[in-house]
Order: C-alpha cells, then sequence, then structure tokens
C-alpha cells in the first residue's frame, strides 16, 4: 500500500513539474528581445574609438550600459556597427565619436539606428543630420558632412539623439 501512495505520488510530481516547465517555456518564446544596433559611415582617417551612451526616460546616462568599438583609420568611409546591450530600452542615444586627441576632422555620410534590423532613425534620404544634435566640440559643415573635432573640452566631441530619435526608439 505504501509502494503503490509512493508510485501515484510521484506521478503526480513528474507530470505537475512537466506542466510548469511547458509554461514556462511558452512565456520564454512570447518573450522578444528587441535588438538595437547604430550604424555608422564614415571615414576616420586616424586609429581612434567611439563610444554609444544610452539614456533613460529620465534623460540620465545608464551607466554601465556603455558600447564601445575601436576603429582603424582609414581614408575611404567604413560601415562602423555598433550592437547595444541586450534587454535594455534605451530612450534616447547618444554618440561618443572621438576619443583620439590627434583626429581633428572626421567625415560622418551616414547615421541609423536600427531595431531588429530596421532602420528606425535616421532615414537615408533625409540624413541624419535631423536626428542628431552635436555638442560644442563639433562643427559641422553641411555640404560636405565634414565634422571639425575640437579636443579642449573635459568631454568627447558627440552628437546626441533629437526628440525624432526619441519618438522612435519609445516605440
Amino acid at each position: 500500500m505504501k509502494n503503490l501512495i509512493l508510485v501515484i505520488l510521484t506521478g503526480l510530481f513528474m507530470v505537475s513539474c512537466g506542466k510548469s516547465s511547458n509554461k514556462d517555456n511558452e512565456a520564454a518564446a512570447e518573450k522578444v528581445t528587441n535588438k538595437y544596433v547604430v550604424s555608422i559611415e564614415a571615414i576616420y582617417q586616424k586609429n581612434d574609438s567611439c563610444v554609444v551612451v544610452i539614456y533613460d526616460e529620465n534623460n540620465n546616462e545608464v551607466l554601465d550600459k556603455r558600447s564601445k568599438i575601436a576603429i582603424k583609420g582609414m581614408e575611404v568611409s567604413q560601415k562602423i556597427n555598433v550592437d547595444l546591450p541586450e534587454g535594455v530600452q534605451p530612450f534616447n542615444i547618444g554618440l561618443g565619436l572621438s576619443t583620439n586627441k590627434e583626429q581633428t576632422n572626421i567625415t560622418l555620410t551616414k547615421i541609423a539606428v536600427l531595431k531588429n534590423d530596421k532602420i528606425i532613425a535616421g532615414n537615408p534620404s533625409e540624413g541624419y543630420l535631423p536626428y542628431f544634435s552635436n555638442n560644442d566640440c563639433i562643427v559641422i559643415d553641411p555640404n560636405t558632412l565634414k565634422h571639425t573635432l575640437k579636443h579642449d573640452k573635459p568631454y568627447s566631441p558627440g552628437l546626441v539623439g533629437s526628440e525624432r530619435v526619441k519618438a522612435a526608439l519609445s516605440n
């Protein structure tokens, strides 16, 4: 009799564990993680690095969520993709364009923000200038898209997303 009760209890335990496991698997399948990428096309003549900064809903930098990428200096335009950390919902994005104080100019031809491989900000037909504002360490020639960089401040030459980027990220 004790063996029969033990077998029944073991069977019930195994059945109940299987059901919760299936529910967990279904919940995980329903949860979709968005993948964000900042894509830049630029001419960096010297080796440098670019930092993508994520801002929360209060415009505070999320300090542990920076993405940095090394850039090899070249005379031709190169495509630079910076993946944002998974599981983070950015409310705005900033770009530190240069940490190399010897880099005096860069030419930026494209900046786009992608969500799940689809451009959500930086429409190619409009260019990126309506989507990003520069800080006072950058002087932009809108005709040539040449950016003169100033490294005389305690912060890097950079751009920050405009209201259009914020709106695109909130959708």
